[in-house]
């Protein structure tokens, strides 16, 4: 799993640079997601899935712990969703619980992002 990231104020960016957030890797994003936003005290967090092409109920599942873990003191923000990751989260009413942008950089103005693998992890 590969995850690039960038502080931007009181926000955290974090764009999943995989094309499937779906069970494989869905309990280890939402782990890294969450010690990442603790550990720089995010007021924000933007979650870019730009790349991603497909989400199964696990990546949905994930993002709504994260939700969840977070807090409604923390925006989330979800970014440059294609239409059927989109369409996951209409079928599921899920529409209300998040904030979504076209993209990341309309979300927090990105520029310059460190990049975090996952230790013995492939990207696909």
């Amino acid at each position: 799993m590969e995850i690039r990231e960038e502080r931007r104020g009181t926000s955290l960016v974090m764009t999943l640079a995989e094309t499937r957030l779906d069970h494989v890797i869905a309990t280890d994003f939402r782990e890294h997601v969450l010690r990442r936003a603790a550990a720089e005290g995010a007021v924000e967090v933007v979650i870019d899935l730009a790349t991603v092409q497909f989400m199964d109920s696990s990546g949905l599942g994930a993002l709504v712990g994260i939700r969840k873990r977070l807090g409604w003191g923390t925006r989330i923000v979800l970014a440059g969703l294609r239409s059927p990751v989109h369409r996951v989260f209409q079928l599921a009413r899920m529409t209300e619980v998040f904030t979504f942008h076209t993209s990341a950089e309309a979300a927090a103005g990105i520029a310059g992002m460190a990049t975090y693998r996952a230790p013995g992890a492939q990207s696909t």
